[in-house]
């Protein structure tokens, strides 16, 4: 396959899904998911979304 720079909507969606699978469940990898998710708004939304703020944790991370 040539290399041309683009890639097509399928094989991105596709990847993002198995990068989102790979990511374990529970809230000790909260904070990755919350990042993974805030890439996928900045690309969804560009240019009107860039540089989301995530919650930060709270109260010895109780809250957020």
């Amino acid at each position: 396959m040539e290399h041309t720079g683009l890639v097509s909507i399928e094989k991105l969606v596709d990847a993002l899904i198995v990068s989102l699978k790979s990511i374990p469940l529970g809230t000790k990898n909260a904070s990755e998911y919350q990042k993974f998710i805030k890439s996928i708004l900045e690309i969804l939304f560009y240019p009107h979304l860039n540089n989301p703020i995530i919650e930060e944790k709270i109260h010895q991370g109780r809250k957020e």
